[in-house]
């Protein structure tokens, strides 16, 4: 599942960030624009929703749910679980529960959920192995667009990498959010691959993407191929993709 910040009323109250611990309601760590990954799901008895989210520290948080726009439903179901916790407090004699859908772990253990909420050593380890298997679904978009773009009789259906790229755009519904995915997915392949060799990534591609096509084979290099393959995509200005990478 991935969403879009489309409101941040504290980005620009640095004190939060260099005093405070931030409350769930306060989010200096986002980014306007930015997409993000949800790795659980909070629900409470007054029906307000949070997401839990890697920030831009890379620390996980909650944050209110109308603070981003649902991009992608998709969400690997087999993985995911649902729980119910009692708060620890009673308010006006009032026993008030909430609920999450998310890990095995968090939806049954109070303990690791708080742990990992508060940064602390064993909330945070469960989290970055959560967010692996997460991250992982996420990617498989990238194999799914790269293996019906590129099996290994190509050449035979497809006149040209463009074509086949193009015919495979043209198949996808403008309002299932798949597109929008795809391109994060490629930006994220783009950025850890940025300081490969062109034969390493179009070796990664045949054997862990299932990619057929060899940029080398038509005098190209891999890396700007990327670029020319997101930039079809038509969702992201690559240009300004490009801008935005940290210098080498």
């Amino acid at each position: 599942m991935i969403v879009k910040c489309i409101n941040n009323p504290y980005a620009d109250n640095q004190e939060v960030v260099k005093h405070n611990r931030p409350a769930f309601s306060v989010n200096p760590w986002l980014s306007l624009g930015k997409h993000y990954i949800v790795y659980a799901v909070q629900f409470e008895d007054n029906d307000s929703i949070e997401y839990l989210i890697k920030t831009d520290t890379g620390r996980p948080f909650f944050f209110p749910a109308n603070l981003f726009e649902v991009i992608d439903t998709q969400w690997p179901h087999e993985e995911w679980h649902f729980g119910q916790f009692q708060y620890p407090f009673v308010k006006d004699g009032i026993v008030r529960y909430f609920y999450i859908l998310g890990s095995k772990e968090m939806a049954t253990d109070y303990d690791l959920l708080a742990s990992m909420v508060e940064h602390d050593r064993e909330g945070l380890l469960h989290f970055k192995e959560w967010r692996k298997r997460i991250d992982q679904y996420e990617e498989q978009r990238l194999r799914t667009f790269l293996t019906e773009c590129f099996p290994e009789d190509w050449k035979e259906r497809y006149s040209s990498w463009q074509n086949a790229v193009g015919n495979f755009i043209q198949s996808q519904s403008p309002s299932n959010g798949f597109l929008i995915s795809l391109s994060d997915s490629l930006m994220l392949y783009y950025k850890s691959k940025r300081y490969c060799d062109d034969r390493t990534i179009e070796e990664d591609l045949l054997l862990n993407y299932g990619c057929h096509y060899w940029p080398s084979e038509e005098n190209q290099f891999a890396k700007p191929w990327l670029l020319q393959l997101l930039d079809m995509l038509g969702q992201v200005d690559t240009s300004e993709f490009v801008k935005q990478l940290p210098d080498d």
